[in-house]
């Protein structure tokens, strides 16, 4: 096996673990609702503190691993990672389980900035489109899992095991950055230096639209699973609704990491964002519950096939002794957004009901078209 191969499989699998232990409450969330009592406030105050951390760590991560390298502290981040999960299977109050997913939110912050800017160096040549579409999908698939399996385990043998197994997953998976062969020596010499204006000139139309897009893939991970339950749906067919949107999203990600390979990127950046809103808004009007799954599917692909296109944006953009800064900066602003869009969706909630979170979604989406357009070619 190659190095590049071997290389894309282990920041892949880890993609997978990462991403399962990050999203493990919204598959749980009806039974810790009942068992804690939450308002919808207190679900988005939840929700919202798994991003809390991660947008202030991001930035100095990725600046930090420019300078020093970054497999060391990939298998830091997957040993916090770890522990905040288990703690979160131990929580017997609504703060020790906010407390836990704060820690749990310091060990996910890690993975991305790190991971992508050794995706995109290492395939800086050809295939980086696809091979980031790759990686992205990987994620995918450890949310796909969670959502398939975690309600039928929860329901029958509380939610508190399959967050405690993923931890334990994710303590083990620590090793596995130890194997990767990073390209290039990181030293103090070469690492960025004052360039924070020169990345935002360079990444300015993509910084909204990540704010927008994760504050979108926030709320519909973080209300989704209450918006089916509330519908009539029990909790495990509610999880296999948001599994197959996931699905959805896994192939939207490896055919939209293709198509920019051949074809580029802005015209399909616009054209998924308008089709993204009016999926959402149609999700809240669907007459029944199969064209809701339809709809859900769609938006899925959609959120799912536009990380590729912004990822690969910014790598064409930013130089690889930047690379980590650059992936930081905009996934903190991204998450930013998830963590402003899940505590408005929720306070809006208490007040107009759970489709009110679908309408956000929609909303974004076509703000997200609008500052593309306005954007287009100006980075």
């Amino acid at each position: 096996m190659s190095r590049k191969i071997s290389t894309l499989a282990i920041l892949s699998l880890l993609h997978m673990i990462n991403d399962a232990n990050v999203l493990l409450i919204p598959t749980v969330l009806p039974l810790i609702v009942n068992e804690f009592g939450l308002s919808y406030l207190q679900v988005g105050l939840l929700l919202s503190s798994t991003i809390a951390l991660t947008v202030i760590l991001q930035t100095p991560l990725g600046y930090f691993s420019d300078m020093k390298g970054r497999k060391y502290l990939l298998s830091l981040g997957f040993l916090i990672l770890g522990f905040g999960s288990i703690l979160s299977s131990f929580a017997r109050t609504f703060i020790d389980l906010l407390i836990a997913q704060v820690i749990l939110s310091i060990g996910g912050s890690f993975y991305h900035p790190l991971s992508y800017a050794i995706t995109a160096i290492t395939y800086e040549s050809r295939g980086r489109g696809r091979s980031i579409g790759i990686q992205s999908s990987m994620g995918d698939i450890g949310v796909l899992i969670i959502f398939a399996t975690n309600g039928y385990i929860a329901t029958e043998l509380g939610w508190r095991l399959p967050i405690g197994f993923f931890g334990a997953m994710s303590i083990g998976a620590s090793i596995l950055p130890l194997l990767i062969e990073e390209r290039s020596n990181f030293t103090r010499e070469n690492a960025p230096r004052n360039n924070f204006l020169e990345i935002i000139r360079n990444i300015s139309s993509l910084i909204g639209v990540q704010f927008l897009l994760v504050a979108s893939y926030r709320i519909v991970y973080g209300y989704t699973s209450l918006l089916l339950v509330e519908k009539g749906l029990n909790l495990a067919i509610a999880n296999s609704f948001i599994a197959i949107l996931t699905l959805a999203g896994i192939i939207g990600s490896i055919i939209t990491g293709i198509l920019i390979d051949r074809y580029g990127v802005e015209k399909i950046l616009g054209i998924l964002s308008l089709t993204g809103a009016l999926s959402a808004l149609l999700i809240i009007y669907a007459p029944s519950i199969a064209l809701t799954l339809i709809f859900m599917m769609v938006l899925g692909f959609i959120i799912y096939g536009i990380y590729p296109c912004t990822y690969s944006l910014l790598s064409d953009k930013t130089s690889k002794e930047l690379m980590g800064l650059s992936y930081g900066l905009l996934l903190s602003i991204g998450l930013l957004g998830g963590f402003s869009g899940t505590f408005i969706a929720g306070l809006l909630s208490d007040y107009f009901g759970l489709n009110i979170t679908y309408l956000l979604v929609s909303l974004f989406f076509i703000a997200m078209a609008v500052l593309h357009y306005c954007t287009k070619g100006t980075a």
